[in-house]
């Protein structure tokens, strides 16, 4: 496949020698640059493209999916602007705008793009997956969860929208339908093993500690932070403290930005008695997951 790659290079350069105006080949020759890596080369393909035939979306939306991959963000919202202009029905572009604005924090205009989305495509089951999260992250918790809802009717398999659902329950503290949305993602999705996590963390939270066990077991063997996390939890209920703090530790190690590390080295520094610790970590958690319920009440 790469050496055929390589041969099609080599075909459209020899085309453009040809016919140095052809504005397809320019496009072609530009995603094979993009599938090997060549990133400069393929979006100088795509604005040759663009100037030849400023008029055409589909060339607009390659050189604007180029610009985001170099991080170039700005450029490629500007060319995404450009397809919706030319052509008001083109998809793909209202997705990538939102998704450029969700990356860069801007989820007013994220939820506006993936609304206007849905209104072309009801049936997309992803712009009901982003919009949610875009709201989630506005802290719209009840919105986020209908926008989850629709997807769900659309596509109840996907784990995503059990987790996210589950989410934004348990930022609202809402803990008997957080475990809801984890029990029924298990059941539509049996290979979530990270719900059994989320779902183990509901209960212990929620103080039905013996129940939540048998969920963390589910879910300790996960080379993942929420595996290390399932562990800690283990051993804080058995009383091992160390054994949970040095779980806890790992599972930061995997991802110095899970949030529920930190809340885990909270809970553990108030069962040692040490008031001034457990802020500390319960302030890394708001400053990771502003909306976290548990570390939020602790604080206040």
């Amino acid at each position: 496949y790469e050496k055929d790659k390589y041969q099609r290079n080599y075909c459209y350069k020899k085309a453009l020698e040809m016919e140095p105006s052809s504005s397809v080949c320019f496009v072609q020759l530009g995603k094979i640059y993009l599938s090997l890596g060549n990133k400069k080369d393929s979006i100088s393909c795509f604005q040759k493209a663009v100037t030849l035939e400023p008029q055409n979306p589909d060339f607009h939306y390659n050189l604007a999916y180029g610009y985001n991959l170099t991080g170039n963000s700005q450029k490629a919202i500007d060319e995404y602007l450009i397809v919706i202009s030319l052509n008001p029905s083109y998809l793909a572009a209202y997705n990538n705008l939102g998704n450029i604005y969700n990356a860069l924090g801007f989820y007013d205009k994220a939820v506006k793009e993936y609304k206007k989305l849905l209104e072309l495509d009801r049936s997309n089951y992803l712009a009901c997956l982003n919009l949610g999260i875009s709201l989630m992250k506005q802290g719209l918790f009840d919105d986020a969860v209908e926008s989850f809802n629709r997807g769900i009717a659309i596509k109840p398999d996907f784990l995503s929208f059990y987790f996210n659902s589950g989410k934004a329950f348990q930022y609202k503290g809402e803990w008997k339908l957080a475990a809801d949305c984890y029990r029924k993602g298990l059941a539509n999705s049996p290979y979530g093993n990270i719900l059994y996590y989320y779902l183990g963390f509901c209960l212990y939270v929620s103080g039905n500690k013996d129940e939540s066990v048998k969920f963390f077991k589910k879910s300790s063997g996960l080379d993942i932070p929420e595996g290390y996390a399932s562990r800690s939890f283990i051993s804080l209920y058995s009383g091992d403290v160390e054994s949970a703090s040095n779980y806890a530790s790992k599972a930061i190690e995997k991802d110095k930005r899970f949030p529920d590390g930190y809340l885990l080295l909270g809970l553990i520094s108030q069962t040692r008695g040490d008031r001034k610790k457990a802020e500390e970590n319960y302030k890394i958690v708001l400053e990771l997951d502003k909306y976290n319920y548990k570390a939020g009440k602790y604080l206040e």
